[in-house]
């Protein structure tokens, strides 16, 4: 990859789909610590996800240890040699020594994530406020949003106001032939409040949202301002009406008779239909005579001419003077109880939040902003304890406009003072999370306006796709988005025209040969209606699947979806249509296995052997066999359609344990073979029934109401991709992904242009007492006529726009061989994605440019060739290769029988190896509870767990001779490979550097003290002995025992 140099004081690089952005960061990297080795303690790293924090810290000591090592494998050293005109050999030793300050200084590597950054910051700020700062840090809002409404509908006995509030509501609703049940909308509604510009606007002005003016004085403005519209229509209503019945005027007698406009202008202000009246407005404009010639009272025609004018004028009065506020004062009605409870819904969060010494990981942004509130923001970070000099920022696109306000301080410092060695990264085309407050409008223009001193470097290469992959989406696009751009009026049309101004790639020549060929397969399904496409999409995805891995013995399918639910659709049907192993992430439940299901209905029958659990197992067990009529089944004896077995061992069955009959139900059905690649299913619901027959022993009952109550919706979640499985996934997840084939199989056009819920600023409204409040408003078509709604209603159905194209070039340019899509050859509007295809399709100009294969009778497309592989798929089992009867039938006797008395030291081990994983993450015990709660995050801890969990380590790491291991004081390195020439790298649990002295812990959960404890202790001590260290001590630690015991080198 040839080098570009970077010498401004922020370094903009636009980096387009697969075009190396990872290799450029870490090579920017990599370039600033061989300048100088010890900078790495002053580089800040932030990245999107967890996962990319790791890959990218992984990446640079990968690179590092080839400079190092002089490997000809490395491919950064051409361009370092370059850029810093230093030979190999010198980089080589820099690399060295930068790999060791990493190595004795591991938690000055700071490579994070945005919120993991700022919790840091504001933990820090907390302990320079001496405020308390022993919070547990809390991702998923939805238990505290339910637990504060929950509890403020609970007081609202205590408070009269509120009282009246939710009642007016109530009737409100019921009004509008809504539920009165309000807690979900509540629910709903609070989420809302935790948006971030709102959490920060009610935070800043101290829970209020209507400014100077309190909720009561607001809904009385409005309730004003719409009844006095509606008032001076009904009178304008009223008057025309006593002016056709004094005169006998009928509808015959004027222009369009029962279709004139003056009657249906009445006829819709009587039903009090306002939304058109600007509409209605001008087709009484535009009539000049209103008698029809075939009236009879021709007579009054000069009296109907002059009145209606004169009533057309009146009308245009109330309009220019009124409509407006009404309008908006309707729209904000709309959510106007919500709003009004805002402050008590937000008060009872705080109020948990408190109880539960809890602080939202969202609220950090929000906080430190309000900290610094515009001040010598780079002065409060250094009392923080704020080290850094250079910043990096990857996926730059999802940055928030509040994170961008906290982190352009230190920027400009940085630009101002060192001038260089700064970096955010990013594609504006790949902005697809605004739902999650990315703004991708600060990449787009705002940062290089706010920072005069930068450079933007544009990258154009693409290193991922096959020629033909990248051909068709540089055609596909550049058609696009002219045709798009000439739709949209200024300033957006110009705005999308610089989005996509990069968006054609070129293959690098190195690599060009090896990239050559590649295939694209656009297919037209029919479907009028949404389900019907995607009824017929699924039946053309499993013969596009079978036809890669079976017909082209291909590996590596990824199946993209824009829905969850998508998701679940495609999964379960592979699933029970096909032989693969499916991969599917988090949107499956165990309620999707039909072989659970059949687990289920037959625990119910034994338990009641009622009629229709017998009828509803006979017909899941014979779903797929034609032979079988299933109005005997249903109407006649089902049991028959069952196995003998099942029938004649029915009482011995009903006596049997859960677990036990897990596997003997599978093997007298023979489920493994009827149901098959069932294992990941099956594994969890044993794990399941494991626990519950622990704690209520083994019966059957219990797992049926588990079932009924929560189990059936239990995740399946596998986060790993495999190549030699079928992989289901939404678009979103996908980002940063990448795969050898991508179908798309469901193009049927996105949504209608109905809106959310948006919050809009009061400047935007004509009323002048609301200028300083921010309200919930659902935009619609009629707002366009007030000036302030229509610039967001127009910048929303734009961003809007925006994120559909978006998505989709996301999911086009996954793939690294083979991109095929399923579209809605009947799609018809324009917003539409499956009508972009249609679109592109039917210009033969731009499809022959690259078009092989075109079949007018299945409408099939293809561009470039697939080419077949050498190796099979393998079909289930993957991932579980032992046969599902033989995984729950080992060691049945002591496994069902004996379920709670499992083996001492195998269940130590269970709590030894979570037990160093939580302690991996501490270095402080302000650390304990997050260490804690990742763990519980993962599956690895029950909720029960917790609090015992976290008492008990509080407790351990106290313990005498102990503390002093987890204080700011020493320095700390946990579970750090120790890397040996020629030998395997060690692990100890625990480094602390002392001033001069190194002490090497190992931690022991068990019960006993064992000799072999300290060899391995003593190895560790030898090794950091030869590293140069000279005062060395090593200790076990036996934290169940309370011991620390000395280990003699």
């Amino acid at each position: 990859m040839s080098y570009e140099h970077s010498n401004s004081g922020l370094n903009i690089i636009k980096a387009s789909a697969g075009s190396g952005k990872t290799h450029r960061l870490t090579l920017e990297y990599i370039k600033l610590v061989l300048g100088n080795p010890s900078l790495f303690k002053n580089i800040l790293a932030v990245t999107f996800t967890n996962k990319a924090t790791a890959e990218m810290k992984l990446r640079i000591v990968d690179e590092l240890t080839k400079i190092a090592k002089l490997d000809p494998d490395g491919k950064m050293m051409p361009d370092l040699k370059d850029a810093m005109q230093v030979s190999g050999h010198e980089l080589s030793k820099r690399a060295q020594q930068v790999l060791e300050f990493i190595l004795h200084e591991y938690g000055h590597f700071s490579v994070s994530t945005i919120d993991q950054f700022f919790q840091g910051i504001v933990r820090a700020l907390t302990r320079e406020l001496n405020l308390s700062g022993g919070y547990r840090v809390q991702i998923d809002q939805r238990e505290i949003i339910e637990n504060a409404v929950e509890h403020f509908l609970a007081d609202l006995k205590n408070n009269e106001a509120y009282m009246k509030l939710m009642l007016d509501f109530v009737d409100a609703r019921m009004s509008d032939d809504k539920s009165w049940n309000v807690q979900n909308e509540l629910n709903k509604f609070t989420v809302q409040l935790f948006r971030e510009h709102v959490r920060f606007y009610f935070i800043r002005n101290r829970g209020s949202l209507t400014g100077q003016k309190s909720p009561a004085e607001v809904r009385k403005l409005l309730r004003n301002a719409i009844n006095k519209f509606e008032a001076r229509i009904k009178t304008w209503t009223e008057k025309g009406q006593a002016f056709l019945s004094e005169t006998g005027i009928e509808q015959q007698d004027l222009i369009g008779k029962s279709k004139n406009p003056f009657h249906l202008a009445l006829q819709k202000a009587e039903k009090k239909d306002y939304d058109d009246l600007p509409t209605r407005l001008e087709r009484l404009q535009s009539v000049e005579k209103w008698m029809h010639k075939s009236s009879e009272k021709q007579a009054l025609a000069n009296t109907v001419d002059s009145f209606i004018t004169e009533f057309t004028y009146e009308l245009e009065s109330i309009i220019k003077n009124e409509y407006v506020e009404y309008i908006e004062a309707t729209a904000l009605f709309r959510n106007i109880f919500q709003h009004s409870l805002a402050s008590g819904l937000m008060q009872k969060v705080t109020d948990y939040l408190a109880d539960q010494n809890l602080f939202m990981l969202s609220d950090a942004p929000v906080l430190l902003n309000l900290f610094t509130d515009n001040s010598d923001t780079p002065f409060i970070y250094e009392k923080t304890g704020h080290r850094f000099k250079h910043y990096m920022i990857d996926e730059f696109q999802d940055t928030s406009a509040l994170q961008w306000a906290n982190f352009k301080p230190l920027i400009e410092e940085s630009v101002a003072s060192i001038g260089y060695g700064n970096f955010i990264v990013g594609d504006v085309k790949q902005a697809i999370y605004r739902w999650r407050n990315g703004d991708w409008n600060l990449l787009q223009r705002i940062v290089a306006k706010q920072i005069p001193d930068h450079t933007v470097h544009s990258l154009q290469q693409n290193w991922r796709s096959k020629e033909m992959v990248v051909k068709f989406n540089n055609t596909f696009f550049s058609n696009l988005i002219p045709f798009l751009s000439g739709q949209q009026e200024a300033p957006y049309s110009d705005i999308l025209s610089e989005m996509y101004d990069d968006v054609q790639q070129v293959i690098p020549e190195n690599v060009a040969e090896d990239r050559s060929g590649g295939y694209v397969e656009l297919r037209g399904l029919a479907g009028a209606k949404v389900d019907d496409f995607k009824d017929n999409a699924l039946i053309a995805l499993k013969e596009q699947v079978d036809r890669l891995m079976i017909e082209h013995k291909q590996k590596g399918v990824c199946i993209l979806v824009r829905k969850n639910a998508e998701v679940k659709k495609v999964a379960t049907y592979l699933i029970n249509e096909t032989n693969y192993n499916v991969i599917s992430t988090g949107s499956m439940t165990l309620a999707n296995s039909r072989l659970l299901q059949h687990l289920i209905t037959t625990f119910k029958y034994l338990v009641e052997p009622h009629d229709l659990y017998i009828k509803t197992l006979a017909a899941i067990y014979n779903y797929d066999n034609n032979k079988v009529n299933f109005n005997d089944v249903f109407l006649g004896a089902p049991e028959k359609y069952l196995p003998d077995e099942f029938i004649e061992r029915q009482p011995e069955l009903a006596n049997t344990s859960s677990l036990a009959l897990i596997g003997k139900i599978i093997n007298i059905f023979k489920l493994d073979e009827k149901f098959p690649g069932q294992d990941v299913f099956i594994s969890r619901f044993y794990n399941e029934v494991k626990k519950l027959a622990g704690e209520n022993g083994g019966g059957l009952l219990p797992v049926i109401d588990w079932w009924d109550r929560e189990g059936s919706e239990l995740s399946i979640e596998v986060n790993e991709t495999d190549e030699e499985s079928v992989t289901v996934m939404t678009i979103h997840k996908s980002k940063g992904l990448q795969f050898r084939h991508v179908i798309l199989p469901f193009l049927y056009g996105y949504p209608d242009k109905k809106l959310d819920m948006m919050w809009v600023d009061g400047s935007a409204f004509s009323f002048e007492a609301l200028k300083e409040g921010l309200f919930p408003i659902i935009l619609s078509q009629k707002h366009v006529h007030s000036k302030g709604l229509n610039f967001y209603y127009q910048k929303e159905l734009f961003e809007l726009m925006v994120d559909q194209i978006n998505t989709l070039y996301v999911a086009m340019t996954r793939p690294k061989e083979s991109l095929t899509i399923f579209y809605n050859k009947e799609a018809g509007k324009n917003e539409d994605a499956a009508f972009w295809f249609n679109r592109f399709l039917n210009q033969e100009n731009e499809q022959n440019k690259l078009l092989v294969s075109r079949s007018e009778q299945d409408d099939i497309f293809t561009f470039g060739e697939l080419i077949s592989s050498d190796g099979a798929p393998k079909t289930k089992p993957a991932a579980i290769s032992v046969r599902l009867d033989d995984m729950v039938s080992l060691n049945l006797k002591t496994d069902y029988q004996h379920i709670s008395t499992q083996p001492h030291e195998k269940l130590m081990a269970s709590k030894g190896s979570l037990l160093h994983k939580i302690f991996e993450k501490i270095i402080l015990p302000d650390d304990i509870p997050k260490a804690i709660d990742e763990q519980l995050q993962q599956g690895f801890l029950d909720k029960a767990e917790r609090e015992p969990m976290l008492e008990k380590i509080n407790k351990w790491v106290r313990q005498p001779g102990v503390a002093h291991w987890f204080t700011e004081t020493v320095k700390v390195l946990t579970e750090a490979d120790i890397i040996v020439p020629n030998k395997s790298s060690s692990r100890p649990d625990r480094l602390i550097f002392d001033g001069e002295k190194v002490m090497v812990v190992d931690y022991k959960f068990g019960a006993h003290k064992r000799a072999e404890h300290h060899k391995q202790v003593i190895d560790y001590c030898k090794i950091m002995r030869d590293m140069g260290y000279q005062n060395v001590e090593g200790y076990v630690w036996y934290p169940v025992l309370g011991a620390v015991h000395s280990v003699k080198i």
